[in-house]
């Protein structure tokens, strides 16, 4: 079993006992966006859009637009942002836009 490679990591312990080799990809894969995306000047309200919609699913992408004080197509873009960071960390290098193109 991997480990964290830090001392007393329990909850990173815990993911990797619990989950699949695939689910841990994703696991990492989103952990990597969230990380990315806070150092960002407005990472605050992403990853409050984020939250909101994908992972509490208490908001519809419009009603997190309006709580955090963006347009819907702002926020719209800022989703689709993450949502493709995700898949650069996953390995996902082309996007189903361009594969339709090539078909």
């Amino acid at each position: 079993m991997p480990r964290s490679g830090r001392v007393g990591d329990p909850v990173h312990d815990a993911v990797i006992r619990l989950t699949s080799s695939q689910e841990y990809l994703e696991f990492c894969a989103v952990h990597k966006a969230v990380e990315t995306t806070k150092r960002l000047p407005d990472g605050a309200q992403r990853l409050a859009l984020i939250e909101k919609v994908e992972w509490r699913k208490t908001h519809t992408l419009y009603g997190a637009a309006s709580a955090i004080g963006w347009h819907y197509a702002t926020a719209k873009l800022k989703r689709q942002d993450f949502v493709r960071l995700v898949g650069k960390n996953m390995g996902l290098k082309e996007s189903l836009a361009n594969k339709a193109k090539k078909m």
